[in-house]
């Protein structure tokens, strides 16, 4: 969800109009049972659990658009319809369904994906025979082998191979209802009373949303850990094609969160307790999105963790403070420009660092983006250090100096703002960016790099930022 969000605030940094969609997956076995082991009614669960959901988002910043729920009503209504409409079109048949079931992913498997009992993630399974529905997944190889091989639809370029491994084998229908909970959508048919819709069907219908009622347009990239892989990338292209929707511009799969060598899993009780164990929602971003190279899988550990949340202190904080300290020190008012446009080599050298960040991000290496800002870091305050700006007594001396800094400074506060929002809005609170003697209040946005040979500053020297 942090990566998302990044990807969603870089977006929005270059002036594009968009939304981030997430919610939560409400109906299944796994839920049924979490919900009876204390006791309570599953709907009455998943109502708890959407609050701790919202909770998660807010301690890490994560600003959601749109939230689907899977057991509101709505969403029911939606589910009911798509699987009418795709048994009417002849796209969902009935048949028998045999194979072994993991409760802990939700997921059916085949007798040849099964090792000693175990799944493929190594959880554990039960054998299953039971009459279905299925979705014809294999009448759409041809068509999701020709999507999925466009280059950069999915990233990284090793799961694209993935997929593409996935669509050379066998690719069986998909059985889209089950008998094992009761926990879910019905089925609307004669002989399934019992029967409820398969959680992947009906989970993956949350994406499917009216694109002009939000106002926005129908480019969508799809966000997901490696381990739904074949749902995500087989799955949900194929029912929209069926359903004749507009397909996902681009998909970009993350690897997991480890600790210890082993997967942070939700279906093993694990969970990272961000907020009281990291800081403020600004460190426990940078500090995720630091911990390995981005679609791979990461560590997650207590001396990574520290040496991190240390670098956003002493470096990116403190770079601020430092600054307006000693301007503060000096009693400087205002940094103005001597002539109108006009920027330091040093700043222009990072200005124009921007294109290539840019072609970080758009390759999603969220990591090397980082580690190119976390370089522009260095350099500012090296300036600050190898110009002893603190032992300038000549205001005259000092001032362009200054305004290299406070040039600088709000180009990397551009940057990093996707990661550090809070940061970037506090810096910009600070520096007091003016054009011809207006404040700049839009927010931060990389519009600003055209401009700063054009700003001037008044700083304010206020508390300690992080």
């Amino acid at each position: 969800m942090v990566a998302a969000d990044v990807i969603k605030r870089y977006h929005a940094l270059l002036g594009k109009n968009v939304v981030l969609l997430s919610g939560t997956d409400e109906h299944g076995t796994k839920i049924e049972n979490a919900a009876n082991a204390i006791g309570k009614k599953p709907q009455i669960y998943v109502e708890h659990m959407r609050n701790h959901y919202k909770e998660v988002l807010e301690t890490y910043n994560v600003q959601v658009g749109i939230n689907v729920h899977t057991a509101v009503d709505e969403h029911k209504r939606k589910v009911k319809q798509v699987f009418a409409h795709l048994l009417d079109k002849g796209d969902i048949y009935q048949g028998m369904h045999e194979g072994y079931f993991s409760p802990a992913e939700e997921t059916y498997y085949t007798h040849f994906q099964i090792t000693n009992g175990k799944s493929p993630q190594g959880f554990d399974v039960h054998p299953v025979a039971e009459k279905a529905f299925f979705f014809r997944l294999s009448k759409y190889r041809d068509a999701l082998r020709e999507l999925i091989s466009k280059e950069g639809f999915i990233m990284p370029k090793e799961r694209q191979n993935e997929a593409l491994a996935l669509l050379n084998g066998d690719i069986p229908d998909i059985a889209v209802t089950r008998s094992n909970t009761n926990w879910g959508v019905p089925v609307d048919k004669q002989g399934f009373e019992e029967h409820t819709i398969y959680v992947w069907l009906d989970a993956l219908l949350g994406y499917h949303i009216d694109y002009k009622q939000h106002g926005i347009g129908e480019n969508t990239i799809m966000l997901f850990g490696k381990d739904i892989l074949r749902f995500i990338a087989l799955v949900w292209p194929a029912l929209l094609m069926s359903l004749g929707l507009p397909l996902p511009h681009q998909m970009i799969c993350h690897g997991w969160l480890m600790t210890n060598g082993e997967k942070i899993s939700k279906s093993k009780g694990e969970k990272v307790f961000a907020l009281p164990a990291i800081g403020t929602s600004d460190v426990s971003r940078f500090v995720l999105l630091n911990l390995g190279a981005f679609g791979e899988d990461v560590q997650f550990n207590n001396e990574r963790v520290a040496s991190l949340t240390d670098m956003v202190k002493d470096k990116y904080a403190n770079l601020t403070h430092r600054l307006t300290g000693i301007i503060h020190k000096r009693g400087i008012q205002e940094i103005s420009h001597d002539v109108q446009g006009e920027i330091h080599p040093f700043v222009e050298n990072i200005v124009n660092k921007w294109e290539q960040l840019q072609q970080t991000m758009t390759q999603y290496r969220i990591d090397r983006y980082l580690s190119e800002i976390n370089e522009i870091e260095k350099d500012i305050n090296g300036y600050i250090t190898e110009n002893q700006l603190w032992e300038i007594q000549d205001d005259s001396e000092l001032k362009p100096h200054v305004l290299t800094m406070c040039q600088a400074l709000l180009a990397l506060t551009i940057y990093f703002s996707p990661i550090m929002p809070q940061l970037a809005s506090m810096n910009l609170e600070r520096l007091q960016p003016h054009v011809n003697n207006v404040p700049v209040k839009v927010g931060v946005a990389s519009d600003m790099l055209r401009t700063l040979g054009h700003m001037d500053f008044k700083p304010q020297h206020l508390g300690v930022l992080v």
